[in-house]
Order: C-alpha cells, then structure tokens, then sequence
C-alpha cells in the first residue's frame, strides 16, 4: 500500500471512530428504558436526493451520475454501520458473559436472604432515593420476590407525587397501595406542563387522605415571564404561599398527623446558573378559612418567604434557604424579619444565604427585630469574602436580636482560600461580623463554627503528614473568643492552623469550659499545641475542663495526650 492510500484510510478510520464517539455521547442520554428510535428513507441526504430526482421525471447524465455516487456512499456507510453492529455485539457478548456471571451470584446471595432483610436494604435505599415512588415502582418490576414484598409493605407507597406525567389511575393505584393508615408524603412538583386544572383535580383525588398527611410539599417556579427576559409580567407572578391560598380557598382540610411543610419558588431539580427573581407573595390569608394543623412542626422554605398574614403558625422550626439577588437583598430580608414577627411559635431558626455578587457599597437597609422566642439559630452562609461579611451577610446577623438565644450555629464557605485573607487576621475580622453581639445575647452558652474553604480546594488524606517547616504556611484561622465570653462549649472545625485572640490586652475571665476540634485534616501535633499555647496566652486555658479531639486526620491519641494532658484530653475517632 503506497503512502497517500495509507493516509487516506487512516483519515477515514478516525472520521469513522467520530460516529462511533457521537454515538456513545447519544447513548449517554439515555437514563431509564431504551427508546425505540426510527428513521425514515428521507432522514438520510441520499434519500432526500432520491425523492427529488424521483419527482423531476427522467434522469440526465448528471443526476445518473449522482445517484451512481449516492449509491457508493450508501454501502460505504452500510458497511460501516455492520462493523459497528459486529464490534458492539463482541463487546455486548463480552459484557453479558460477566454480568450473567455475576448476576448468578448476587441472585443467589439475594435468594438467601430473609424477606425481612431485603426489606430493610429496600428501605434504606428508598429513603435516601430522590425519587421514591418511582423507586418503588422500579423495584415491584424486578422479580416476584421484590414485588411481594414492596407491594406487602405500604410505606413504600407512602410518598404521593404530582407530576407532568400522572395520571388518575396511578395516582389511584399509589393511594391504594399505601393502606389507609399509614402517613403520607404529597409533593407537588410544579411545572409549567402541569395546568391549574390538573393541580387542583390532584388535590381534590388526594383530599379524603388528608388526615393521614405527615408532610406536604409544594416545589416549583410559579412566576411567568413575557417573551422579553428583562421585561417581567408583574401582574402575573404568583409565590408558593398564593398557590396555598388558592388550594385555602377551595379545599378546607384538616390535617391532623401534618408536621412538615415545605414551600419552594425554585425548582429544585433544575440547576440555576442565574439567581431567580424574587417574588414576594401578595396573598391576604386573613380572608381565608384555613387548614387545621395542630402539629405542624417544621416549616421549611426554599427561596420563598410567606406573607406577615400566613395563618399556620403552629410551627417552631424555620427552615430557609435563600439565595440573595443583587437589588433584591433588603426586600428579601424584609420580607423575612416581617414574616417572623408574625410567628411568634418559633424557637429554632435555620437560615442558610447563598448569592453571586453583591453591591457591597450598597449596604441592605434593614431595620431591627427583636425575636425572643428563638434559642436556637443555624446561619450558613457561602461564597464568604470579608467584605460581603461586613456589607451583607453581618448587618443580616445584627438585625436579628435573640436575646434567649442559647445555640448558635455559624456555617461558612469562603469565596477565596483562607491565605489571601492576611494569614488569618482577615477570618478573625470575618468571624468578629459573623458571630453574635454578646452584649445583647447574654445566654448564648453553646457555638459551634464550621468554616470551610472553596469546594475545589483539596487537602491531605489521613496517610500524609504536614513536615514541621512548612506548618506556617498552613492558613491560620484565628478564633475571636472576645465575641463569646458567655460561651461554656464551642466546637470548630476548620480546614487550617486554629488559633485563639484577643483584640485587648487585659484579662479577660472567660466562661469557655469545653472545646471541641472536629475534623481537622490540617491539624497535628504542632497545630494542637499551637491552640493551647493561644488558650494559654489569652488567660482561657486553666478555666477549661474538657478538650474533645474528634475526627482529626492527622492527631493520633498518644500526640493529643502529650499536648493536652490526660485530666482534660476526651479523643475520639470514628
């Protein structure tokens, strides 16, 4: 074979192997059962060429010659696709000669095993699926043994879903696998295929199982747009707690066994790259004949606030994540304070704050609020930087005044490694904005600190050890614990050096008791004793009973107990 012929096959074997890989990308599509997919003669451009050849009457020496061509191109491609056939049925025999194998295996491990135990594998997964009724369906189809014992346990089918493709004779058939007693799940994942119509025929079908509802769950994205992204149709847009108000008006339910209820403006199984609108709800619930919910417990929101007039106020935990949109931030917090003092019931806060840029010269104008109920507050916040600290996420935390609070939970993702934050001084002023005003929070005895670097970030596994002369490099994260003179337990975990200041140098009596180190990759025997000498050198060390050290890579039990001592050391490893 001379050389221009040889390049030729190679150039064609690689273009070749590009329908190969196209077809492996189409492939990876497919996420349930194959779809049977059909092509008509006019798919291929030979055959478009063909029928129009065919309606111009006879054939001229040219278009003779194009079909002559055509025809060459099509066994080209035919053989090609039988070589592509032949190679993937090898490969198909090679991969049903393993899996048959082990198939036979794990049949007969599963055959083994008790209905109970296979019941209990069944749960696990069930409750930790995204999608449990379609789980459950999935596993009734795979043998007579599964479908016994899924259909013979009705809190598989205790999960009730509203979506595009339900109908009433599922939703039937789900209703009536569930029993009549066992509690039930109802979520509603709004869509824009799912009609108002269709949404209130689900509620009027899952209705006469009201007193069995344990939760309820409303997902979706409500709000319409005009053609125009930028141009918003205002009059149009609704919230999820105006969708309730409508269901209010037309179902009057009493949920007895109702503890979770869960409210969403933002559909969950969709990735945002774009923050939503923000939409406040304009619903007056004071015109409304309301559900009865003695028990409801949890209230749970995902980038929705209901309105001041929200009548079910029996719940004691807020749950709310909420992503703040540049221009929205004081609307948005206003409408969360304004919420709140409306809910008197409520003892447990959770509030987690995500967002992508800020206008930090602008700072959010929120007024002060005085929450007494609260004694339990979990503030999360991501994409950290010192400034958005002290222009958003601090005048958040200052106006919520809790003074019962007694648990504070302060969870943060920085924006940048903690090394461009001024070897720990920037996270030491960071965390003086984002931990509480002890003057107005006299009870505040427990905190525990979670700071966490960007997610791409990686560091060391349990087998590497930090080398001694490269333990000042590590980032320092530096513990204010002149914000916390109240404070009895306070737990840390980090991702770098862990110290201890003081902004003054007079002594100071702190009430810190016990310290908790909670997984600390970053932290060794060098890294400990630097925390006891910061303890000892703010006068904090002798007033300390108990060191926890939990789940630290690189600490073994004998290196903690040199540094800290047997009297105050508890180490534990999980």
């Amino acid at each position: 074979m001379d050389a221009p012929l040889r390049l030729d096959t190679i150039k064609l074997k690689y273009e070749a192997l590009e329908v190969l890989r196209e077809l492996e990308r189409t492939a990876d599509l497919v996420t349930g059962t194959h779809p049977e997919i059909t092509f008509e003669v006019e798919d291929w451009r030979a055959g478009k060429n063909y029928r129009k050849l065919q309606e111009s009457g006879g054939l001229d020496a040219t278009e003779f010659r194009q079909l002559m061509d055509d025809r060459k191109r099509m066994e080209f491609m035919q053989q090609i696709l039988q070589n592509l056939s032949t190679s993937a049925s090898e490969l198909l025999d090679i991969y049903s000669h393993q899996l048959d194998s082990l198939s036979m295996k794990l049949s007969r491990g599963i055959n083994s095993l008790p209905n109970e135990l296979l019941s209990h594998i069944f749960h696990l997964a069930y409750h930790s699926s995204s999608d449990r009724t379609l789980l459950a369906t999935r596993l009734s189809h795979v043998s007579r043994t599964f479908r016994s014992i899924v259909l013979g346990d009705h809190r598989f089918w205790s999960t009730v879903s509203l979506y595009p493709d339900t109908t009433e004779e599922t939703l039937g058939k789900r209703i009536s696998r569930s029993g009549s007693d066992t509690d039930l799940h109802v979520v509603v994942k709004y869509k824009e295929s799912i009609s108002a119509s269709a949404f209130h025929a689900f509620v009027d079908l899952c209705s006469p199982t009201a007193p069995r509802w344990r939760s309820l769950s409303l997902h979706g994205v409500w709000d319409t747009y005009s053609d125009d992204y930028l141009e918003r149709r205002w009059e149009d847009d609704t919230a999820a707690s105006d969708e309730l108000h409508k269901l209010m008006e037309q179902h009057h339910l009493i949920l007895p066994r109702l503890q979770e209820l869960h409210l969403s403006d933002h559909e969950p199984d969709d990735v945002q790259y774009e923050i939503p609108y923000w939409v406040s709800s304009r619903s007056d619930f004071e015109d409304v004949h309301h559900w009865v919910v003695p028990n409801l417990r949890i209230l749970r929101c995902n980038q929705h606030i209901p309105p001041p007039s929200f009548p079910l106020r029996t719940f004691s935990v807020f749950d709310l994540h909420l992503m703040l949109r540049l221009g929205d931030t004081s609307d948005q917090i206003t409408d969360l304070l304004k919420f709140m003092d409306f809910q008197p019931n409520i003892t447990e806060l959770i509030l987690k704050l995500d967002g992508h840029e800020f206008d930090i010269e602008d700072e959010p104008d929120i007024g002060l609020y005085a929450f007494r109920g609260i004694t339990s507050f979990q503030y999360s916040v991501s994409k950290v930087t010192i400034e958005i600290a002290r222009h958003v996420y601090g005048p958040i935390l200052d106006s919520l005044m809790m003074p019962n609070l007694k648990c504070f939970t302060l969870s943060v993702e920085l924006l940048f490694p903690c090394g461009t934050l001024d070897e720990g001084r920037g996270v030491n002023a960071l965390l003086r904005r984002l931990l509480p005003d002890p003057s107005t929070h006299l009870l505040l005895t427990t905190v525990i600190i979670n700071i966490q670097p960007p997610p791409y970030k990686s560091y060391p596994q349990k087998t590497h050890h930090v080398p001694t002369q490269d333990h000042e490099k590590l980032e320092l994260v530096a513990i204010p614990l002149a914000k916390l003179p109240h404070v009895s337990s306070l737990s840390i975990t980090t991702f770098g050096r862990l110290s201890f200041r003081r902004r003054r140098a007079r002594t100071k009596l702190y009430a810190l008791r016990e310290l908790q180190i909670r997984a600390c990759p970053r932290i060794d025997v060098d890294g400990l004793r630097d925390v006891v000498q910061s303890l000892k050198n703010i006068k904090a060390w002798d007033g300390l009973e108990r060191v926890v050290v939990r789940n630290c890579d690189l600490l073994d039990y004998e290196g903690a107990l040199k540094v800290v001592g047997k009297e105050k050391l508890c180490y534990m490893d999980e």
